[in-house]
């Protein structure tokens, strides 16, 4: 039902305005699950037109972290996505104007982001839609990311059999 939402939203933002769907993963830091999520989207949606993800984070101050997470990185290469330089950027904060224009915005755990949106976002905080991937204090880097990359298969396959185009 939630999907069916973020689909209906992805429609509208395309018959107004012209631009194509764009996916926003939202994590606490965007150093593994977000980064690895967004990373992992544009490898498989390559040459599929409308169909890009960013990602960004919601309290990206509290760690100081920078480039990317090597869970993340490793994800990446196990599973054959090339690593352009670029891809290891440092963590981004999220804004008002990212969550606004994104088409779709997931965030990738409710329990621990819920707060943070709702907290930061008061008025776009119904624009997220919430998948339930734990991060490493809970779970393993493997568990974690073979979640992630369940969602985000299922997401993309989602979003090609409904681009929410009319």
């Amino acid at each position: 039902m939630v999907r069916a939402k973020v689909h209906a939203r992805i429609g509208a933002i395309n018959m107004y305005s012209g631009s194509p769907p764009r996916v926003l993963f939202l994590c606490t830091a965007n150093y593994f699950r977000s980064r690895f999520a967004h990373l992992y989207f544009n490898f498989l949606a390559h040459g599929d037109a409308g169909l890009h993800a960013e990602s960004r984070g919601l309290m990206t101050h509290l760690h100081g972290l920078s480039g990317i997470s090597r869970y993340a990185l490793e994800g990446l290469q196990a599973r054959n996505v090339p690593i352009a330089r670029a891809s290891r950027r440092n963590p981004v904060q999220v804004t008002a104007q990212d969550v606004a224009h994104a088409g779709c915005v997931i965030a990738m755990y409710r329990r621990e982001h819920e707060p943070m949106v709702c907290r930061l976002f008061p008025t776009l905080a119904y624009r997220v839609e919430y998948w339930d991937i734990q991060d490493i204090d809970e779970t393993t880097p493997e568990h974690t990311l073979a979640r992630c990359q369940k969602q985000v298969e299922l997401l993309l396959a989602d979003l090609r059999q409904n681009p929410g185009r009319e």
